[in-house]
């Protein structure tokens, strides 16, 4: 990543950082559940507040981190430490941690995240993912709903590709097995493989041949993702669009995932 990207990006997750301390700072209720999610709002508060500390110790186990057997308590587990912590108290910590994540000078620097290589970047832009899409969650209750950009979009994608294969169920993908070609509008391409065992490998670059393509606008992409819009509203709308020898098998594909994420 250039200087001149880079620089970008901070200034988006410094102030979708902002963003989300306020909107935390203005719910009526700190107890108040989040619409579509299991936690309240000052537990949402502290899962984007814990983010940065769990990214440190991430990076410490490196390559030896071992998937958990449930992602649900690994999350709850993540912010422990956070318990008793009032909103005021979390959105300030939010801040503050953003700026450890910003502050590396050279943002292809090495990191480590779920036992996959990553890098400065990428981990900034996973924090600028959170902070957007779970402030539309929490925008069911305080308004201020945020876009998330294409070119924000696209910085996201870059940092899920690096980590997806850790969140495949083996199970699940088997009878999947193929290469896949994704297009994101914008200028990004990746290829996926799955083997017959189910383990995912991606790659840069459009695939020469493949079982299926898909061609996808990145914040749909995202979105479709993460469960904050349908699939069946992305493909209707074109945002989403699959085609090939299998396309159906792309729409599988998205129901690949380990239980608890």
């Amino acid at each position: 990543m250039g200087t001149d990207d880079w620089t970008w990006l901070r200034g988006e997750v410094r102030a979708a950082a902002a963003a989300f301390a306020e909107q935390v700072r203005s719910a009526p209720d700190p107890a108040a559940p989040v619409p579509n999610l299991d936690w309240n709002v000052t537990e949402l508060a502290a899962h984007l507040a814990s983010l940065a500390e769990l990214y440190r110790r991430q990076h410490e186990l490196g390559p030896d981190f071992e998937p958990p057997d449930d992602w649900a308590a690994f999350s709850v587990a993540a912010r422990s430490h956070l318990v008793g912590a009032t909103v005021d108290d979390l959105a300030e910590l939010l801040l503050d941690e953003t700026e450890t994540i910003l502050a590396p000078a050279e943002p292809d620097e090495r990191r480590w995240l779920y036992g996959c290589a990553t890098t400065v970047a990428n981990i900034a832009a996973a924090l600028l993912v959170e902070c957007i899409l779970h402030g539309w969650d929490l925008a069911r209750i305080t308004g201020n709903r945020r876009q998330l950009t294409r070119r924000q979009a696209l910085a996201g994608i870059e940092q899920q590709m690096s980590i997806l294969s850790v969140f495949v169920d083996p199970a699940k993908a088997a009878p999947l097995a193929g290469t896949y070609g994704l297009r994101f509008r914008g200028g990004l391409d990746f290829t996926y493989h799955v083997d017959e065992r189910g383990r995912l490998a991606v790659e840069r670059g459009r695939p020469t041949t493949a079982d299926a393509r898909m061609n996808a606008d990145p914040a749909a992409f995202i979105a479709v993702g993460l469960g904050r819009m349908s699939p069946i509203l992305a493909g209707l709308t074109g945002r989403v669009v699959a085609y090939g020898r299998k396309p159906w098998r792309l729409a599988r594909l998205g129901d690949v995932a380990v239980d608890g994420v």
